[in-house]
């Protein structure tokens, strides 16, 4: 909205204050200054926010569709995610490992983790100063309660500790596959309720999920799913159907055992080829669209990096004339300039390189999901 509300506030104050009688003329003066001198400052910048109004609204169609989106789909984490990601990891790479579970609906386990796991955790631990905030690393004891719950608290380890996903041991596991650089995800065949996925129609579906990450002005990380219907020439489930297909059928499918007595693999395996080529395609116009938007970042960047140090350095050329005569303050002033000078040049450069997107795509998991 506009100021004129701000103004007129400005204004009376002022008006009662001079007509109160209780300042003296030079406190009127000086009182006049300060309120001309405040409206001034809000009048620039009710201009700069109408100069880069384009700028800011630009993209934000976009982003009102992405949070329309994440609230559609179950992109939420809870706590049986992050316990799957755990166990999954720790009972592949650290064998010893226990996750004994205390009741079958809820999320709450005795763990205790191998002595190699421990020494690994302890060490990442100490590596990003992290002593104190779990007790699964210690001799003693040697099984932790835990309640893998996606829940933020503040509360350190004491008689049960909460696993969300800021806790060290999932930290520990993203740190350990990122430096192993391994995919431990290997086929998968599971089983779904058609009440829990009721706008898909039963049958047998095949599907491809990837990684994508894009580096640039932002860093930019998706998960894509593509799924066919097992069969010749069979069209492809819309985006949004087919990432919340994936994602209820991880959270709550049921693990297939026999498909492939099941299932024509030969069928699948065109399948799979049909949704690889359809991530490729959609991967290239991602990579497009990104590209343009992070241009679009880098333009507004610049602008408002060049517009600061104009009007910074007109700030210090009008008091550099004022001090002409002041040599130490005058040399001061001019350090100062060409600090921020040399600050912007640096920051533009940075901004210049991003524009060179860094982009990689990887296959993490492929299968089948059946929907009965």
């Amino acid at each position: 909205g506009g100021l004129e509300a701000v103004l007129g506030d400005q204004i009376r104050e002022l008006t009662e204050e001079l007509l109160s009688g209780q300042l003296t003329p030079s406190q009127e003066e000086e009182r006049i200054e300060q309120t001309e001198q405040a409206l001034t400052n809000l009048l620039a910048l009710e201009r700069q926010l109408e100069e880069e109004a384009v700028d800011l609204v630009a993209h934000g169609d976009y982003i009102l569709k992405h949070i329309k989106a994440a609230r559609e789909l179950p992109r939420n984490i809870i706590g049986e995610d992050i316990w799957n990601y755990v166990y999954d990891f720790f009972t592949k790479e650290y064998v010893g490992s226990e996750f004994v579970q205390l009741d079958a609906d809820k999320p709450l386990f005795d763990v205790r983790l191998s002595d190699t796991a421990k020494v690994h955790l302890g060490r990442f631990l100490d590596d990003y100063n992290l002593r104190g905030q779990t007790a699964l690393s210690a001799s003693y004891p040697s099984t932790v309660r835990c309640r893998f719950l996606n829940q933020v608290t503040d509360r350190g380890p004491g008689r049960v500790e909460t696993i969300n996903h800021h806790h060290p041991l999932v930290r520990f596991v993203s740190d350990r596959i990122a430096a192993l650089n391994f995919n431990y995800y290997s086929p998968v065949a599971v089983t779904l309720g058609s009440d829990q996925m009721p706008e898909v129609a039963k049958g047998i579906y095949v599907f491809v999920v990837e990684h994508w990450s894009i580096h640039g002005i932002r860093d930019v990380e998706r998960l894509f799913a593509a799924v066919s219907e097992l069969g010749r020439d069979r069209p492809l489930l819309r985006e949004e159907t087919a990432e919340k297909l994936i994602t209820i059928a991880a959270r709550y499918g049921r693990d297939w055992m026999r498909s492939d007595k099941s299932v024509d693999l030969s069928m699948a395996a065109l399948n799979v080829e049909q949704c690889q080529d359809h991530a490729e395609r959609e991967y290239d116009l991602f990579v497009q669209r990104i590209e343009a938007e992070n241009n679009d970042r880098a333009d507004v960047q610049e602008r408002a990096l060049k517009q600061h140090l104009r009007r910074q350095l007109e700030k210090i050329d009008a008091i550099l004339v004022r001090q002409a005569e002041n040599e130490r303050v005058a040399r001061m002033w001019r350090g100062r300039r060409n600090a921020i000078t040399s600050r912007v040049e640096q920051k533009l450069i940075e901004i210049e390189e991003n524009r060179l997107l860094r982009h990689r795509k990887r296959e993490i998991c492929i299968g089948l999901v059946c929907i009965s």
